[in-house]
């Protein structure tokens, strides 16, 4: 009798344990949609680099910058106003020909968005920087 619980709970827990690994944080409603974003940098901030990010409520999260294939990030935390995601590692836009890995912070209210960014290349190097976006309509 125990063993046929034991393996009852095993078949019950297993898959609810594996289904919360896979499925991710939730994405604030605020930061649902395609946004409009610049990447700046020093005390002028400087834009760097543009790019538009699609934000679906299932989680999913794509990047694209002109002229570059889609990227897809990865959500690595969500809750309140904010989400933490990564993309990379890609062709860099401000280091040609250096693969860089970037994890982004924003924070979504109304049709805007700010944070920051650190991007961290191939070589060893880091950049960090401010992240501002609009929702487009």
């Amino acid at each position: 009798m125990r063993r046929l619980v034991a393996r009852s709970l095993v078949l019950v827990i297993v898959p609810v344990l594996l289904h919360a690994q896979v499925k991710g944080p939730s994405i604030p409603s605020g930061a649902v949609g395609v946004w409009e974003n610049k990447t700046m940098v020093g005390p002028k901030d400087s834009v760097v680099a543009s790019n538009t990010t699609t934000i679906g409520a299932d989680g999913k999260v794509t990047v694209q910058f002109p002229g570059r294939p889609l990227l897809t990030a990865k959500v690595l935390a969500a809750g309140g106003d904010s989400v933490v995601m990564e993309i990379g590692p890609y062709e860099s836009v401000v280091k040609k020909g250096l693969k860089v890995t970037t994890k982004t912070v924003s924070h979504y209210k109304g049709n805007a968005a700010s944070g920051m960014f650190e991007a961290k290349y191939a070589d060893g190097t880091s950049l960090k920087g401010k992240v501002a976006g609009t929702k487009k309509k």
